[in-house]
């Protein structure tokens, strides 16, 4: 890929630079599965999502060996989490290096309109 104009090797999610938006509404839950496919040479990964305090789901926050263990290559995790916060942010992952090799991507939580209804999900 040549994000920059430059041909580079980047990490990628679903093959894709940036990485695909997550998006939903102020207090809907959100489920996202990440798989670690990094080989040649292997790599542990993980994901923080930037913004979003994790109310209820501390081990979700992807703080490497603080807030969850990393997910090992040819593993994946399951992520479910409150979009507590609404505005936009990213998520990236939180180890080593590998946000700026380009698994990054955005967050979009869209919040109360002040011209109309606004439809709160209560959760599951």
């Amino acid at each position: 890929m040549a994000p920059d104009g430059v041909s580079q090797s980047l990490l990628v999610a679903n093959g894709q630079f940036p990485g695909p938006m997550i998006e939903g509404n102020w207090g809907d839950m959100v489920e996202v599965t990440v798989r670690n496919e990094i080989y040649g040479p292997e790599e542990s990964t993980l994901i923080h999502w930037h913004g979003l305090n994790q109310p209820g789901t501390p081990w979700y926050d992807g703080v490497i060996s603080v807030s969850q263990c990393p997910i090992i290559p040819g593993s994946s995790l399951t992520y479910r989490f409150l979009l507590d916060e609404f505005g936009t942010s990213w998520w990236h992952s939180h180890l080593s290096a590998q946000y700026s090799q380009g698994l990054f991507g955005p967050i979009v939580v869209h919040g109360p309109s002040e011209y109309g209804d606004y439809d709160e999900d209560l959760g599951p």
